[in-house]
């Protein structure tokens, strides 16, 4: 008993010697974690710092685009002197707009990507490149509800397949036709030539894009692109007036000006035809009506154009300018938007109580250097107690303040 005691106590020894802990192997191995940690840490910060430069450049290196659509009324009316060659309505369903580098020479489809590296060929399967995405300046809010900026998932049929359906139309003979404020698209730096306009995805069940109203008729007539073929749905490509670049930090308005000139034809059905026709311009539908007649249709040319914003003087971003105001020459846009401003009861009249306010506006801006500038018997020529949007911009006109 005592032996077996004995052995089991030395045995005991033993086993607590053998397993203590050794001092110099504990600060070997401190040593080593504590370099390895040190190492981890290096790695992860120029890991993190490599993707902020990253995300940073990526974010960074592009320019502000403001689309909207600009109908130049006295060409409309001055374009003919038949009444019948202007519709009272043409409605468009619009998607998107998009700017491209320049057009295949083989297959004449827009190219988004620069150097022609790739190029939009086929639209049948409804899909949209991640560089023609980039490069879109104009979005129908029903396409973008949640403001993502992605509508891959939008078209004007097959809901089942396309869950965001544009069912709004863009009446192009309107005054105004921006149904809403340009909003800002961001866009990569570099050189375009052309611009794109999208009425629809895949468009499966082919839906109407367009419809018009015109002459003798009572009822709109709508229509779809010739053929339905592939790439139908991005039928209108317009050069730009002239080659736009685009660098880091632009701040650009791209206005599409167009005339409804010259856009309707109507004839009695049997008639000689009596002007040139294009096939590919035009599309002709016999009339149910009485009496009956043959009409005809073609989209107006439309030609964007491009001003890099001003700095100075533009108080009002586009966002907060009255549609009407929108296609505007520039002074005349920024009063418009005081104008609205200092408009406290949403009258579209500037009383006498509120001149105060138009006031302060012009003279905190620079439109006028005194305060006495602006009284409220020399901006109400009329006399009607009252102060019109014509009679401010008449008044700057004539005077100058500045």
């Amino acid at each position: 008993m005592i032996k077996r005691k004995d052995v089991g106590g030395l045995h005991g020894i033993r086993k607590t010697q053998a397993n203590a802990p050794n001092p110099v192997e504990n600060s070997i191995m401190s040593r080593t974690n504590s370099v390895l940690l040190t190492y981890a840490a290096i790695i992860i910060m120029s890991l993190s710092i490599w993707l902020t430069s990253r995300v940073t450049i990526e974010t960074l290196e592009a320019a502000t685009v403001y689309a909207q659509l600009c109908h130049n009324v006295s060409a409309t009316h001055s374009a003919t002197n038949e009444s019948a060659d202007v519709p009272i309505s043409l409605q468009v369903k619009l998607l998107a707009i998009y700017l491209a580098h320049d057009l295949d020479p083989v297959t004449n489809a827009p190219m988004y990507e620069p150097h022609g590296a790739t190029s939009q060929r086929d639209m049948r399967e409804g899909q949209l490149s991640l560089a023609q995405a980039e490069r879109r300046v104009w979005t129908h809010p029903e396409c973008d509800p949640d403001g993502d900026g992605w509508m891959g998932d939008c078209d004007v049929s097959a809901k089942w397949k396309y869950r965001q359906q544009l069912e709004d139309w863009l009446e192009m003979s309107q005054v105004n036709p921006n149904p809403f404020n340009p909003v800002q698209h961001k866009v990569p730096p570099g050189d375009f030539r052309l611009l794109v306009l999208q009425v629809c995805l895949e468009n499966i069940y082919n839906a109407s894009t367009f419809a018009v109203r015109g002459g003798q008729m009572k009822q709109s007539r709508s229509w779809r692109q010739h053929g339905a073929l592939p790439g139908s749905c991005f039928l209108m490509t317009r050069p730009l007036e002239r080659p736009l670049s685009l660098q880091h930090g632009d701040d650009v308005v791209l206005s599409l000006w167009y005339n409804l000139g010259d856009t309707f034809r109507e004839r009695p059905l049997g008639e000689a035809q009596q002007f040139s026709w294009s096939a590919d311009e035009w599309w002709c539908f016999n009339s149910t009506e009485t009496p009956r007649t043959e009409h005809c249709v073609r989209l107006p040319a439309i030609q964007p154009v491009a001003r890099k914003r001003e700095k100075v003087r533009e108080t009002f971003p586009l966002s907060a300018m009255p549609l009407d105001a929108l296609c505007l020459p520039l002074e005349e846009q920024q009063l418009a938007a005081h104008y609205q401003n200092a408009d406290s009861d949403g009258n579209k009249k500037i009383s006498e109580e509120e001149v105060g306010h138009l006031r302060e506006g012009l003279l905190q801006d620079g439109w006028i250097s005194h305060p006495e500038a602006v009284t409220f018997s020399k901006l109400d020529a009329s006399g009607d107690q009252t102060i019109s949007r014509g009679e401010l911009w008449n008044w700057f006109s004539r005077s100058r303040p500045i």
